[in-house]
């Protein structure tokens, strides 16, 4: 165990990557501390891998990508500057729901918090926000992520415990939502308390218009969730 540990630490320190580190120290404490075969430990991380379940992860995160790399996280945040409006710290609100919604995509918090934040934070500061408060605004916004559907910490729960997915998403719509507005509610405080600006208001057509562009990312979410809730996933 100390060689596995040890050089584990030994190669993170030489800027190895953590997934090779872990693999390469796993590998070299399998061939000189056990016996045995690295025919077996190969076959036994296919088997481990080979799973309908785990493939969703790689997709959930393209997703995300695609989004981002096509502009679809603007299409978004249009949308809901749109219908947010002039309240006073409208931006903050657009954050947390422009997390939520690329959250129902991607499933994971890192993916939402890098589209969104690479496209709000340098808007909320244009607007006069703090920078420290944008982007921890953003960091906490997309926490989100890993609990509502679909979430991958609840795909890979479900690999190893053989729990259902649909059940375990379906546990973490309600504390998602929860969060979601408990995260509202401190952005409402702060936007009164300090005097953050307030949004512009938006005519029906430029509503309209906002709604058609982001309506494929709209889709993506109901195509997703529908898929696993309706059992065609």
């Amino acid at each position: 165990m100390q060689i596995l540990i040890g050089g584990m630490l030994v190669l993170m320190l030489l800027g190895m990557p953590i997934a090779y580190a872990l693999g390469l120290s796993s590998l070299i404490y399998v061939a000189t501390c056990t016996d045995l075969s690295l025919m077996v430990v190969a076959q036994r991380v296919c088997v481990g891998a080979d799973s309908l379940v785990l493939l969703a992860l790689p997709f959930f995160l393209l997703a995300g990508e695609i989004m981002n790399a096509a502009g679809i996280t603007r299409s978004l945040t249009r949308l809901a500057l749109a219908i947010i409006g002039p309240p006073r710290g409208g931006l903050s609100y657009v954050v947390v729901a422009v997390n939520v919604l690329v959250a129902m995509v991607s499933g994971a918090a890192v993916a939402s918090a890098a589209a969104v934040g690479s496209t709000m934070v340098p808007m909320m500061e244009k607007q006069g926000y703090p920078r420290s408060f944008a982007a921890a605004l953003n960091a906490a916004a997309a926490t989100v992520g890993p609990i509502i559907p679909p979430s991958v910490g609840f795909i890979i729960y479900a690999s190893v415990s053989g729990a259902s997915v649909g059940k375990l998403f379906l546990a973490g719509t309600l504390p998602g939502v929860l969060l979601a507005f408990g995260v509202l509610a401190v952005c409402v405080l702060m936007a009164y308390r300090h005097g953050y600006p307030a949004g512009e208001r938006h005519s029906r057509r430029e509503l309209w218009q906002s709604f058609r562009e982001a309506l494929p990312a709209l889709l993506m979410p109901v195509i997703i969730l529908g898929g696993i809730f309706g059992g065609l996933v």
